[in-house]
């Protein structure tokens, strides 16, 4: 087997072809229908003739939602995370429980991770959760960076970077800063399906040697917050049942 693919030089194959069929599959690609296609689904939709992010109608039996990033209900014209329900969607990762609760709730709906809106009957796909969130996060930490008495750092409440988005701040010596004052100087930069971040006003923001701050050093202090507080949770209900 090894020495059959050592063999086959696929550069050389396709250099070999007949230009033609280079320039049908180049063709098919640009023509080819933006789709909402993931393996949870079982199954993909589009319609070539719709236009860039255009999906179409859901298929027959799929339902669809809006929901902010926090689970809020949203109406379908409004811009938000896409839910979608039906004998399409699976019915979870394969002995992965904890991960399967992440992305489909008690009653069937799978979160795509995709945001979204509809227009009467049809979908627009805008992009994913994780590139928006990204997005956002970058630009409310640029507006606060604007502040001649702050640097921040914007990161995702989870170690993976998704999630409610926590801006910590560290003032110049000497500065007062306000969380409130900093919030409405970020207010104009927030989309509606993103909930607004938590702002953390702290002495010195960890960085490392080129000067960044350490993202994932700071994500990793709130995951142990978050588990120190369950662990607490846990101990008091213990207490009282003793």
């Amino acid at each position: 087997m090894a020495e059959l693919s050592e063999a086959i030089n696929l550069d050389e194959i396709a250099a070999s072809l007949p230009s033609r069929i280079h320039e049908v599959t180049a063709r098919q690609v640009a023509e080819a229908p933006d789709r909402i296609a993931l393996v949870e689904n079982g199954a993909s939709w589009g319609h070539r003739d719709l236009g860039q992010g255009v999906v179409g109608a859901l298929p027959l039996g799929v339902e669809g939602r809006i929901r902010t990033l926090d689970g809020i209900p949203l109406s379908k014209e409004q811009v938000g995370e896409l839910h979608v329900r039906g004998r399409n969607v699976m019915r979870g990762y394969y002995l992965a429980p904890e991960l399967t609760g992440k992305v489909i709730d008690s009653e069937g709906w799978f979160n795509t991770g995709n945001i979204a809106r509809f227009d009467g009957d049809c979908l627009y796909i805008l992009g994913r959760t994780k590139e928006m969130i990204g997005a956002v996060s970058a630009k409310v930490e640029a507006v606060l960076n604007s502040h001649e008495d702050v640097q921040s750092t914007v990161i995702g409440r989870g170690l993976n970077g998704d999630g409610e988005l926590v801006a910590f701040v560290q003032p110049s010596p000497g500065a007062r800063v306000k969380a409130t004052d900093l919030m409405d100087s970020i207010k104009p930069w927030l989309t509606a399906y993103i909930p607004p971040p938590k702002i953390v006003v702290v002495d010195v923001l960890p960085g490392s040697l080129i000067g960044k701050s350490r993202e994932h050093e700071l994500a990793a202090c709130l995951h142990r917050d978050r588990d120190a507080a369950r662990h607490a949770v846990k101990f008091q209900r213990r207490t009282q049942l003793t």
